[in-house]
């Protein structure tokens, strides 16, 4: 008999294989919608007008950087022609910008949409292939509910998933932007004798990368609280359709007492599962308030010197 084989797992192994996982979840969950779903082109050509109008959101962020500069070098000479000139420029900037916006929204909400509805016939479609649908409620003990779960875990994914994208790429966009510009503008600067460029890259890089570790690791148990709270939330939906669903043999049975009790207990349910939800979000927001009012003035505070 040969020998058992022992094999050794690291610590990361299982964060590694949670995330190879994810991803494997998520290309199921993506992949064919924009590789080999029948609206695929519908579904590129407005993903590809995003990247663009994301583009565009960047360029004018930039010009109205530029902008600000222009504005105060008028007002430093005293120039009323460079001054109305930079009004003009303004309110082509600001045009710009409410068309830019309008439109990303326009296509985000197609993509959106399109995903959700080919998500929804696949899940809906594997959830009632072979009387599965039925089955599943003829197994004893307590179940998510499906349908629940098809309407709002589905519209949530698509939805929060292309907000997420767009976010990535939007600052991504600005980090290469604005990092050239933030380089020049740091000059050198001296750490103990030895002269250092673009401190302020490397100071801001820092104080993100910072700000984003603390959000990730406050806002990690949102994510269970959120789920839970859904979870008794569709429950709590499920049982007014029971009821109603029930409302013949209730009322011959003189049942009303009963079911009252029953949903009032599933209410009863969601609090645990809002308060667990309050206090991530509580934290995150309170860590979010003092990140955003320190950000202005932490690239001061550091120059300062």
């Amino acid at each position: 008999m040969p020998p058992p084989t022992v094999t050794t797992a690291t610590p990361q192994a299982p964060e590694i294989a949670h995330q190879s996982a994810f991803f494997r979840d998520f290309l199921r969950l993506a992949g064919g919608f924009w590789l080999r779903g029948p609206r695929r082109w519908y579904a590129r050509f407005w993903t590809a007008a995003m990247a663009l109008l994301c583009a565009g959101q960047v360029a004018l962020a930039i010009r109205l950087n530029l902008w600000s500069a222009d504005l105060f070098d008028a007002l430093e000479r005293r120039s009323m022609d460079r001054f109305v000139t930079q009004i003009e420029i303004f309110a082509l900037i600001v045009a710009g910008a409410v068309l830019a916006n309008a439109l990303h929204m326009v296509a985000r909400r197609r993509v959106n949409l399109a995903w959700r509805e080919w998500l929804t016939q696949r899940v809906v479609g594997d959830w009632m292939l072979d009387a599965r649908h039925y089955q599943v409620a003829q197994i004893p003990g307590d179940h998510d509910n499906p349908d629940g779960r098809i309407a709002e875990d589905i519209r949530i994914a698509t939805e929060y998933a292309v907000d997420l994208a767009h976010t990535l790429l939007y600052a991504t966009l600005l980090l290469v932007s604005f990092i050239g510009v933030l380089w020049s503008l740091s000059g050198w600067v001296e750490v103990f004798g030895v002269a250092v460029p673009g401190h302020m890259v490397v100071l801001s890089v820092g104080f993100a990368a910072l700000g984003s570790v603390v959000a990730f690791l406050l806002g990690r148990p949102l994510v269970r609280a959120t789920d839970h709270r859904q979870t008794r939330e569709a429950d709590f939906r499920f049982g007014l359709v029971r009821a109603r669903e029930t409302a013949e043999p209730i009322a011959l049975a003189r049942g009303e007492g009963r079911e009252r009790q029953r949903i009032a207990t599933l209410f009863d349910g969601i609090g645990p599962t809002w308060a667990a939800q309050t206090q991530g979000l509580a934290r995150l927001t309170g860590f979010s308030a003092g990140y955003i009012a320190l950000a202005p003035v932490f690239p001061i505070l550091v120059a300062t010197p």
